[in-house]
């Protein structure tokens, strides 16, 4: 089934609550369900009535962390671009492209949101296509990166690049803040709502093609085993987004 996330965000800056609504309402109405206050008080009692999933404070206003609902995923709205937690809280930087805001606030709710279920689309209805070799430095990469690149063009494309020393940034750029690290410790810690995080790390090339950011740690992918992959792949499928997965 298709979700919509209840978000409630508490900021006395009217200008920056006006300005995330209607970009909101342009971009993700459609998954998004935004509430915006401006009061505590009255936060409190809209909380009391309807709880949001993820409720998103100024990072001034530390004693309504407290009084959030706990099935809640609470996060301050940070000035400071690289603030990653406040007082124990996680923390999101307020001025930031609305992509990077949305891909934040859902990786915020995937570590509380472990019983929702995203829309799936069944597995025969995708193609997948591997790329392998018996030994690197052969050209694999480049032409799994090729096929990917060309095929955007027609059907919506998914690259996932499952070398242990692999790094899809040689071919695709796309902003955001998270990389497949964050996936990795998300199949290992087997916490949290592994289809949400994936949709949160998951970046866009300029051409259109969809992908990992390179682990932040050299040694992650290493970690990666086999069963995680194909847990991987399976929710890449079952995502409902892609008509083919190219795997290198």
């Amino acid at each position: 089934r298709k979700m919509k996330i209840k978000v409630a965000v508490l900021d006395s800056d009217l200008e920056f609550l006006n300005r995330l609504t209607k970009i909101f309402q342009q971009k993700y109405a459609d998954r998004i369900s935004l509430s915006i206050f401006s009061n505590e008080d009255t936060l409190y009692q809209n909380q009391r009535n309807n709880p949001a999933d993820i409720v998103l404070l100024e990072q001034t206003m530390k004693t309504a962390a407290d009084k959030m609902p706990d099935k809640a995923a609470v996060g301050y709205l940070s000035v400071m671009p690289d603030a990653d937690m406040i007082d124990g809280i996680p923390a999101i930087c307020k001025y930031q492209k609305a992509e990077e805001l949305y891909r934040m606030m859902l990786n915020l709710y995937a570590e509380k949101a472990s019983d929702i279920k995203l829309r799936a689309k069944k597995a025969g209805d995708i193609k997948v296509v591997l790329f392998t070799s018996v030994q690197g430095g052969c050209g694999t990469s480049t032409a799994a990166a090729a096929y990917a690149l060309r095929r955007v063009s027609v059907k919506k494309v998914f690259y996932l690049n499952l070398e242990k020393f692999g790094d899809s940034n040689l071919y695709f750029q796309g902003e955001g803040n998270l990389s497949f690290s964050d996936i990795i410790y998300s199949l290992k810690s087997r916490k949290g709502n592994l289809a949400i995080k994936l949709e949160s790390v998951t970046r866009t090339d300029p051409s259109g093609v969809d992908f990992l950011h390179t682990c932040k740690n050299a040694y992650d992918m290493s970690e990666l085993t086999d069963e995680e992959a194909g847990i991987l792949i399976q929710e890449i499928m079952q995502s409902g987004k892609y008509e083919e997965i190219v795997i290198d």
